[in-house]
């Protein structure tokens, strides 16, 4: 398959990356394609990463086409100058709220910090190992620090794991919605990112939802919150 181009110029190149891929080869996933080999194949060139995405997660991802490029939009991560919004799918009624809960990274503790925003709840007839139905939430997640699997942990800590989620998440809920919607991958979606692209000017890349989300959202039940 060829990947989906987002955007291309002279500079960089956006794609969709699709669930189940990883960013470049990992020694712990060897039988996952790999989007950079993949990529430099298809447009028979050169290029360079400039941010990851989790295997499991979709969306937009960013790649530079020289080093030159590639330090000034790294420069823009670092100095956190992005702006990204993610979309996902997590267990329980969540709510409107900026976790600031530090995070252990590489055995340091380190400031971390993401916004979070309920859009729609729905509770549905699947018991549970607790109760006879089960509560999930549809979130817009924007994190303002980029630390390893950052959202993910957040929302564990929260009790808003998401669904899908095997590292983090609740396996019970997980396989719940693999025996009723077949459903196999984490419910993570990279939406949109904001950069300002090495012309000067900002450049936002988006991409809908991938299709297994958009079958959860097509569920009967969801209510919309309005605060």
């Amino acid at each position: 398959m060829e990947l989906e181009i987002l955007y291309k110029d002279d500079d960089l190149v956006a794609v969709n990356k699709p669930s189940g891929w990883d960013v470049h080869r990992n020694e712990f996933n060897r039988h996952r394609p790999i989007v950079l080999q993949h990529l430099r194949n298809q447009l028979n060139r050169e290029v360079h990463p400039v941010h990851r995405l989790d295997g499991g997660t979709s969306g937009v991802l960013v790649f530079a086409t020289d080093r030159d490029v590639l330090k000034f939009l790294n420069d823009q991560f670092m100095s956190r100058e992005t702006k990204k919004t993610y979309h996902c799918i997590t267990r329980g009624y969540a709510r409107n709220l900026v976790c600031q809960q530090p995070l252990k990274v590489h055995e340091k503790i380190v400031d971390a910090e993401t916004e979070i925003k309920c859009l729609s709840k729905i509770e549905l007839p699947w018991p549970n190992e607790k109760y006879p139905q089960s509560r999930y939430s549809y979130l817009e997640v924007s994190p303002r620090t980029g630390r390893f699997h950052q959202i993910r942990r957040h929302l564990r800590d929260l009790g808003w794991p998401i669904i899908g989620d095997t590292k983090h998440g609740d396996s019970h809920h997980n396989q719940i919605w693999r025996d009723r919607m077949n459903l196999n991958r984490l419910l993570l979606h990279a939406s949109e990112l904001v950069i300002t692209h090495p012309s000067g000017r900002l450049l936002t890349i988006g991409t809908p939802l991938p299709d297994e989300m958009s079958k959860v959202l097509s569920l009967n039940g969801w209510i919309t919150e309005t605060t």
